[in-house]
């Protein structure tokens, strides 16, 4: 199965929570603010614009949750890709 047949996941409300999808696992997860998730594989860092960025490697890329901005490292520091 994937992630179109799995629920989301809701807070006490009923308001989607901000999650991922763990492929492995089958199953969505809650994202926090002291999470940040590293995809190994493409080099892409996902968290909250609060969150602190990880050092990180040229080409990387991080993704902000709550305003969708992504930055890309340019070998020494996040530059906002726009």
């Amino acid at each position: 199965m994937g992630y179109q047949d799995k629920e989301i996941l809701r807070d006490k409300n009923g308001n989607p929570i901000p999650q991922y999808f763990d492929v492995q696992d089958d199953k969505f997860k809650p994202m926090t603010n002291e999470t940040v998730q590293r995809t190994t594989e493409t080099g892409r860092y996902i968290g909250y614009s609060t969150s602190p960025k990880p050092k990180g490697k040229h080409g990387e890329a991080f993704i902000e949750l709550d305003t969708s901005k992504v930055f890309l490292h340019d070998g020494s520091d996040w530059i906002e890709f726009k």
